[in-house]
């Protein structure tokens, strides 16, 4: 379990997540692993799950990941019965943006 904290676009923290993954595919003698992994978020109004592949750099190529898009599976509380996507882009800092696009129905 890979914990972290969700923070707004004014940098003030609104939730937090957790990935659980398995690690499905290594390519380059190392220098990139594949994962399927399931990300919750618990924000102050409900909770979502996405799930979806994503790439991350081993140690040989630190900093090295790409930008990869999950599917939003479920959601609680105010996020009940949306649907959509979040895409994970790496920041150079080592931080990573969520963007969440989110439909109901």
């Amino acid at each position: 379990m890979i914990p972290g904290r969700v923070f707004d676009a004014a940098g003030t923290q609104v939730g937090t997540y957790a990935v659980d993954s398995t690690l499905v595919y290594v390519h380059g003698a190392g220098t990139y692993e594949w994962y399927i992994g399931d990300f919750g978020y618990v924000l102050a109004d409900g909770t979502l799950v996405a799930r979806g592949p994503y790439q991350r750099a081993a140690a040989s190529a630190p900093g090295a990941l790409t930008r990869s898009g999950r599917v939003v599976a479920v959601g609680t509380g105010a996020y009940a019965g949306m649907r959509g996507q979040v895409v994970v882009t790496p920041n150079p800092d080592g931080t990573s943006t969520h963007s969440f696009t989110l439909i109901r129905g």
